[in-house]
């Protein structure tokens, strides 16, 4: 099962906790956004089980304020262009 999490943090801690995220292997993609959220990430689980292990997680990173859960219930994808970071 795949999740979208929406992750909010206290200023200005978004790079730090984009590398702490990094720690959690079923986290597969993590980026820095501008809006009502701070960070994203993608989550890849074998079950809700799993899933709410990486939530738990990423919930009780320092500096982590708030956390919005989007499950996946069907997908389309196309191919992905590479982005270098900036």
């Amino acid at each position: 099962m795949r999740a979208w999490i929406l992750i909010k943090v206290k200023p200005p801690m978004e790079h730090r906790v984009l590398e702490l995220l990094q720690q959690e292997r079923r986290i597969t993609y993590g980026g820095v956004v501008f809006g009502a959220y701070d960070l994203i990430v993608e989550i890849e689980a074998n079950d809700t089980r799993e899933l709410e292990e990486v939530v738990d997680f990423i919930r009780r990173l320092p500096d982590v304020l708030e956390s919005m859960t989007l499950i996946v219930t069907r997908e389309f994808s196309r191919a992905r262009r590479s982005h270098k970071e900036s």
